[in-house]
């Protein structure tokens, strides 16, 4: 049987080891919005939602919202302006509620954010508060649609593949989907 210090000594390290892992996936959000991949005029594909919906599915929807806003941050220089932070951080809010109360799978959660809120919001900030033409609201929205769905498959895999549940001391989170339900 271990001892109380023992098992305080090990409540602290996995606490250390929990923060640090929380501060590199805000880190690693920003940074996949640092190096987006370029489409067509100011459409680019960035990746920090990936590190923002690892960390909502490790942490809840408070500390993910808290990551996908730092992610965010970097919008702000590639797209000038900050309705991407907004969306960006409905969408950690929205499926960590949706973790908590309908599905444990990622990609379905950003499915359905994006079919009903995400698609809204940008129609309302796109098209509505900056006037951009109809096409080009239907074109960043069919973007950040596929975009986002793209990064939950892509964390949905990490998640289900890498055994971050342990580095990042976060031993309630389970797998619950196997690699071929990835696939």
């Amino acid at each position: 049987m271990r001892s109380h210090f023992a098992n305080a000594f090990q409540d602290s390290t996995d606490r250390r080891r929990s923060q640090i892992a929380l501060l590199i996936l805000a880190i690693a959000g920003y940074a996949g919005n640092c190096f987006p991949i370029p489409l067509v005029h100011s459409i680019d594909f960035i990746f920090g939602s990936i590190a923002t919906l690892i960390a909502v599915r490790l942490y809840g929807s408070g500390w993910g919202t808290l990551v996908a806003a730092i992610a965010s941050l970097h919008t702000l220089v590639i797209w000038r302006h900050p309705y991407a932070i907004l969306i960006f951080m409905v969408e950690a809010l929205s499926i960590g509620w949706g973790l908590r109360h309908k599905s444990q799978n990622l990609l379905l959660l950003a499915a359905l954010y994006w079919a009903c809120i995400g698609l809204p919001l940008v129609w309302l900030f796109y098209g509505g508060i900056l006037g951009f033409e109809v096409s080009s609201v239907w074109l960043v929205g069919l973007k950040q649609a596929v975009n986002g769905m793209l990064d939950a498959l892509i964390a949905s895999f990490v998640l289900t593949n890498l055994p971050l549940d342990r580095w990042a001391a976060r031993p309630q989170f389970a797998k619950t989907l196997t690699f071929e339900q990835t696939l």
